[in-house]
């Protein structure tokens, strides 16, 4: 650096000193952490973290480090600082700022996250074979995926949402659901009952040349466990299991001859959790 003077006459002077000013290279700094991977999938998470690592890039005097770390809310001047515990879900910035002896400094961020998928879905404990029934997905997640247990294919949805599905045979099935949120994951089954219903009868006797004519139905229904009867001609139905009918057609004249008469006999039959299922015979 030169300094030069001039008076009022024209007269001057010059001074110069070499390394006035000393450039100094900001330090590197350096986070070491324990465990190595910040990302976890459950809190509270206990990470340490360590400076020692960082370089002072000083090239005048003394290359010792002042350290500032700022914790999650908390500071600490230690080149080691204590574990630090994060108890509930997020992101939290951890940092540290190193000055060296001419007041430089530098800084490093790294990021903790704390994630924690959860299963949230409202899942019926009965469905009826053949029926569709609904899944509504609320889960705390990017995705989920559910297996039926049956075979068919998984069925990935993002939540909120609401998937469908059925079943094409009966008995005890077990739902599994796997929630995505990151590098996380989280698994809830469900069970389900599947109740298959078959609603069938015989008639005794098949065929009758009489009127009126009493005719007995023998239930042969499987899976049910109320039963409603409807007979054609009119007359009051049933809800017995294996009921009797009369049916008339015209005159109760015994010498009257009729034309045939096609007697029909529905029987709606119900599971004991609501399932249906028909049939009619002539």
């Amino acid at each position: 650096v030169t300094l030069v003077y001039k008076d009022g006459f024209g007269c001057d002077s010059a001074l110069t000193k070499t390394s006035l000013i000393k450039i100094s290279i900001k330090p590197t700094v350096v986070i070491s952490n324990t465990p190595a991977s910040l990302n976890a999938c459950s809190a509270p998470f206990t990470a340490t973290f360590n400076g020692s690592s960082s370089v002072s890039n000083s090239t005048t005097g003394s290359t010792t480090l002042t350290y500032n770390w700022n914790l999650n809310g908390t500071n600490s001047a230690l080149v080691n600082p204590p574990p630090v515990t994060f108890p509930t879900t997020g992101s939290f910035p951890v940092s540290l700022t190193c000055t060296d002896n001419n007041n430089c400094s530098n800084s490093q961020t790294v990021t903790v996250t704390v994630l924690t998928p959860s299963v949230k879905a409202l899942v019926p404990t009965k469905a009826c074979y053949n029926q569709s029934f609904n899944v509504k997905d609320t889960s705390a997640c990017s995705s989920t995926q559910w297996n039926f247990g049956d075979g068919s294919s998984v069925q990935t949805v993002f939540p909120p949402n609401t998937i469908s599905h059925s079943y094409s045979t009966s008995g005890i099935f077990t739902i599994t659901a796997t929630t995505f949120l990151g590098s996380c994951t989280s698994t809830k089954t469900f069970t389900i009952s599947v109740e298959k219903v078959v609603a069938n009868y015989t008639a005794t006797p098949p065929f009758s040349c009489n009127s009126p004519q009493v005719v007995t139905y023998n239930n042969t229904s499987t899976g049910a466990a109320t039963y409603s009867w409807s007979f054609s001609g009119g007359g009051a139905g049933s809800t017995l299991a294996n009921p009797t009918h009369t049916f008339t057609q015209g005159s109760l004249n015994p010498y009257t001859i009729f034309q045939p008469l096609p007697l029909q006999a529905t029987l709606i039959a119900t599971s004991p959790n609501g399932c249906v299922n028909s049939i009619t015979k002539t």
